[in-house]
């Protein structure tokens, strides 16, 4: 998968861009979608 931009990320997951607050992920608390998190790469 391509990096993405945070926004395009959040928005990918289906996050709320004003909040990310959807899915966080336990390793760096950004948003993610289910297992995957696109700020640290964590799966």
């Amino acid at each position: 998968m391509n990096r993405m931009t945070y926004k395009e990320a959040a928005a990918f997951a289906g996050c709320s861009v004003s909040t990310l607050k959807r899915h966080q992920c336990g390793f760096c608390g950004q948003c993610a979608l289910d297992m995957l998190c696109f700020g640290c790469g964590a799966v």
